[in-house]
């Protein structure tokens, strides 16, 4: 091949690859421009809404299932048969509480109940006379609520009574307050501007707290009953919370002002904060007067002699010790 036409193949390839390179350049180019035309495309959508309204989900699962006691505060979906919150994020959920068999036995309960009182003006009243008779008699009784939560005593006062059983708590918070505030009613009226006297004790609860207890009776010919009228958690034992305790106690007996007059005897232990708060009060209360429990006197002296004969308390404590260790049948 001569020179000259090798310069010339040579030129050509140039100019054949300059060409290919600009259309492949061209067509990048092109190719991103279409890219970030559709991101932008992509993210000038429009978004979808997918939040549902709440208060008008609740509202079609109360009108849905009317005849099974729901109700709604907008928020949260509520039993008023088993008394209690029900799941309302899907349909299935309800239907799944609807078909429970303590709904069901709720639901069958009530359906009696309006059958028997049916010519009561409103079934709400009544209710609420069966849960405060309820719950007086089980305060009346000593017996605490929440024995309500066992399944037998349930089952047994819903099936001779035909009402729904409240939760113990339910009771506690809505009925208990209101059987608090009739007995302090009938010991104002019992009491009314007689004269007194009161003795306060603290003892220790089961998870060791502090609990002083105000008694009072009335001061007359006839013998009274001893009447619990305050207990309270103290801070510290101490003439403070003592004095502080008495104060409160009688704030309760007389709300419209206490009658420092009427009270003339205050009976406790003979402890030492229990005297210098028995001196205390005296400066409030003109005509009180302060006894100390001689049980408790007897019990201090016989400390002091234990402390001057010590052989002799060994001995005692050694034969204590001793039968302690017995049998029941050599014991009797």
């Amino acid at each position: 091949m001569r020179k000259s036409e090798t310069g010339d193949c040579l030129t050509r390839y140039d100019t054949d690859f300059s060409c290919a390179a600009q259309q492949l350049n061209a067509s990048q180019s092109t190719h991103r421009f279409s890219f970030v035309n559709h991101t932008i495309k992509t993210v000038n959508m429009p978004k979808v809404r997918h939040s549902v309204n709440l208060k008008s989900k609740l509202t079609s699962y109360i009108s849905e299932f009317k005849e099974d006691g729901l109700s709604t505060d907008n928020k949260i979906l509520f039993c008023n048969l088993c008394q209690c919150a029900v799941s309302s994020t899907q349909k299935f959920l309800v239907q799944q509480h609807i078909t429970t068999s303590k709904h069901q036995a709720n639901k069958q309960l009530n359906s009696k109940q309006r059958q028997l009182f049916l010519t009561q003006p409103t079934t709400s009243n009544v209710r609420s006379e069966f849960n405060i008779d309820l719950c007086r008699s089980l305060i009346s009784a000593d017996i605490p609520l929440y024995k309500l939560k066992n399944k037998v005593f349930r089952e047994f006062l819903e099936k001779y009574t035909q009402h729904t059983i409240p939760d113990e708590s339910t009771l506690r918070k809505t009925y208990a307050p209101s059987i608090y505030d009739e007995t302090i009613q009938k010991i104002r009226d019992e009491i009314k501007d007689s004269s007194i006297w009161v003795s306060i004790d603290e003892t220790p609860d089961k998870e060791g707290r502090l609990v002083g207890n105000v008694v009072i009776g009335l001061l007359s010919e006839q013998y009274s009953e001893r009447i619990l009228l305050h207990c309270d958690v103290l801070e510290k034992c101490n003439n403070k919370t003592i004095v502080k305790l008495f104060n409160e106690a009688m704030g309760i007996l007389w709300p419209k002002g206490i009658m420092y007059d009427n009270v003339l005897f205050f009976i406790s232990d003979a402890a030492p904060y229990m005297v210098k708060a028995g001196q205390a009060l005296s400066v409030v209360y003109p005509k009180l007067t302060h006894f100390t429990c001689v049980a408790h006197a007897f019990h201090r002296v016989a400390e002091v002699v234990r402390d001057n004969f010590p052989k002799v308390d060994l001995l005692i404590s050694s034969v204590k010790k001793y039968f302690s260790k017995l049998p029941v049948e050599l014991t009797c």
